[in-house]
């Protein structure tokens, strides 16, 4: 019927030639998936600030959710996961915001945001620190 909601009946598969997974909405997917793991590693910690997470939807238009959530929570410092495209593969080198296997995309500045530099510093080091590859 017209104007009726639809889901789209989308699968998720691992090639394992590649050892890539294949499937749509990985930015929800996976912010979803660090968002319970954070939390659950820090369920027993002892800390000196309330921690809340939020979901939200709507990110593709002006960040319509994420606002309706900050409204909600009204949070000092908020970290967001979610995912840039891994575009290496089909842009040339100077449009490419992020690449596969190059590790996480820590996002300094959009249209929307700029980053605490002393922030960006902190994950940047804690990466560093960890031999996480970042982007």
């Amino acid at each position: 019927e017209v104007g009726a909601p639809v889901v789209p009946d989308v699968t998720c598969e691992y090639n394992e030639q590649t050892g890539l997974f294949l499937g749509k909405a990985f930015d929800n997917r996976i912010g979803t998936a660090l968002l319970a793991s954070t939390m659950k590693d820090m369920a027993n910690e002892k800390l000196d600030v309330d921690v809340v997470a939020g979901l939200s939807s709507q990110e593709e238009v002006g960040d319509r959710g994420a606002e309706v959530v900050v409204r909600k929570i009204k949070p000092d410092l908020a970290i967001v996961f979610e995912g840039a495209p891994a575009d290496d593969t089909v842009m040339p080198d100077y449009l490419i915001q992020s690449g596969l296997r190059k590790g996480p995309m820590l996002r300094d500045f959009d249209s929307t945001i700029v980053t605490n530099p002393h922030f960006q510093r902190f994950a940047l080091d804690i990466a560093k620190e960890n031999n996480i590859p970042v982007q």
